[in-house]
This record gives structure tokens, C-alpha cells and sequence, in this order.
């Protein structure tokens, strides 16, 4: 466990690194590919993600605009892939 969140009315959650059937937030900072692969079906409610912007920050590799579009595509598809395959709504 990470830590807790509070939340209106002083509900506090604890955020979870790894999915556990019982977790309330799961917060993973790493390959959505990888974490993705990890989870049950159907255990999607809300995804939030910060793919890199390609800008030549520090912690990026820039790449030409076209690789950058492609893999971004390919991410997206396989995460919208996922999350329909789970039984999750998609695109609401």
C-alpha cells in the first residue's frame, strides 16, 4: 500500500500498487502493457493515463512525429482492446 486518499464525508482509501480483488485504487506508474496483462476480467471501472508527450524531456526518447503517432495509436488500441475485452465501457 502506498497510502491513503481522503475523500468527501472522511473516507479514506488505501491506494493499492498492485490489483487485489478487494482494492478500492490502484495506482500503477509504469508500462500499461505490463499491468494491464495482470489484471481479471471485468475489474476495470476508470482509467487515467499520461502518455509521454514526445517534447525531448529528460526522461523521454524523442522520435519522429510518425513513430510517435504510431505507438501512441498502438497504445491506445491495445488499452481500448483491453478494457472492451474486460466488459468495461469504452469512449464514455
Amino acid at each position: 500500500m502506498m497510502e491513503q486518499l481522503s475523500f468527501l464525508g472522511g473516507q479514506q482509501l488505501p491506494v493499492e500498487e498492485h490489483f487485489t480483488p478487494d482494492a478500492h485504487i490502484v495506482l500503477h506508474n509504469g508500462d500499461v502493457n505490463d499491468f494491464v496483462a495482470t489484471l481479471p476480467d471485468n475489474s476495470i471501472s476508470l482509467i487515467v493515463t499520461s502518455p509521454p508527450y514526445n517534447l525531448g524531456k529528460d526522461y523521454e526518447n524523442r522520435v519522429s512525429i510518425e513513430q510517435y503517432l504510431e505507438t501512441q495509436a498502438k497504445q491506445l488500441n491495445n488499452l481500448c482492446a483491453c478494457c472492451a475485452w474486460m466488459g468495461a465501457s469504452v469512449g464514455r
